[in-house]
């Protein structure tokens, strides 16, 4: 356990005067616009898993390689395999990004980092490229003394849904065997709390057709008495709910007990999510009730 402790000090050491170093490696990823959605420009996507393989070769990864399968974004990939018969954890993290949106909407440009009170802006200078910085250090500041082996995954597809993924991990499985997979790609309470996510909601995309007549018929001779397929559709969606903004959906089941009884301060939900709108319909309950878990 001391050499543990020890090894972790250290560690703390080397990221506290390397800092600098590794914000200015986040800067130099943040600044390559690699948005995986369509209409973008893919040899961004491409430069950016590039320069992540570099980044993996300069923290002393081994076997760093770009890989691809045809007709998908490309991943980064390395590995540190130096403990025969020690566990490998995977660390995942993704390099594509979310398009910037309205560019005067930004207060400085979006894929130019920017530092304000203490922050750095930008599209992608959290989500992920901000992970992908972070398995980047630690791996740095362990250097060799790491005490079991590592493979890092570098996804280029994450923000439009992974289509591809169970491909990909088919194609490479060999490469990607691991006990423990870490995902840098979650958040923390606030700045000053930090957050240790065990586990995520999945999503699914469904597509749901609904019918009520057998063809058009007109809106001024029969709107209102004739049944409509979207009012109905609307309905269906908002029984989802209840009125507390509850999941009312039978099988699953709300609960804290995943949360260990942390939740952010009400106030900062209100904030990050825009104001004061989803104040009345979310008072009534904490963040973590809201949480669904499948029924075991």
């Amino acid at each position: 356990m001391s050499q543990t402790n020890g090894m972790t000090a250290d560690a703390l050491r080397y990221l506290d005067a390397h800092l600098a170093d590794f914000t200015r490696e986040l800067c130099d990823l943040s600044r390559i616009p690699s948005v995986s959605a369509n209409g973008f420009p893919k040899e961004e996507v491409r430069r950016s898993a590039e320069a992540t393989a570099d980044a993996l070769r300069r923290a002393r990864v081994d076997n760093v390689r770009v890989l691809e399968i045809p007709g998908v974004h490309p991943y980064a990939c390395g590995e540190w395999l130096k403990r025969p018969g020690a566990p490998t954890i995977l660390l995942y993290g993704h390099h594509d990004v979310q398009p910037p949106g309205r560019p005067e909407k930004w207060l400085s440009p979006p894929f130019e980092p920017t530092e304000r009170g203490g922050r750095l802006y930008g599209r992608g200078t959290a989500d992920d490229k901000a992970g992908v910085a972070v398995h980047l250090a630690a791996l740095r500041a362990h250097a060799d003394r790491l005490p079991v082996g590592v493979t890092v995954l570098v996804e280029g597809e994450e923000e439009i849904g992974s289509p591809a993924l169970p491909g990909f991990l088919s194609a490479f499985r060999d490469a990607l065997r691991a006990d423990v997979v870490v995902f840098a790609d979650a958040g923390n309470w606030t700045a000053d709390i930090p957050a240790l996510t065990t586990s995520l909601r999945g999503g699914t995309s469904v597509v749901v057709e609904v019918r009520t007549l057998r063809h058009g018929v007109h809106s001024g001779m029969y709107g209102g008495p004739a049944p409509d397929a979207l009012t109905a559709l609307c309905r269906m969606l908002a029984s989802l709910h209840d009125e507390r903004g509850d999941v009312a959906v039978p099988g699953l089941t709300h609960s804290s007990a995943g949360f260990a009884g942390a939740d952010p301060p009400s106030q900062s939900v209100h904030v990050s999510n825009g104001g004061q709108a989803i104040l009345a319909w979310t008072a009534a309950a904490t963040a973590s009730s809201r949480a669904t878990w499948p029924k075991r």
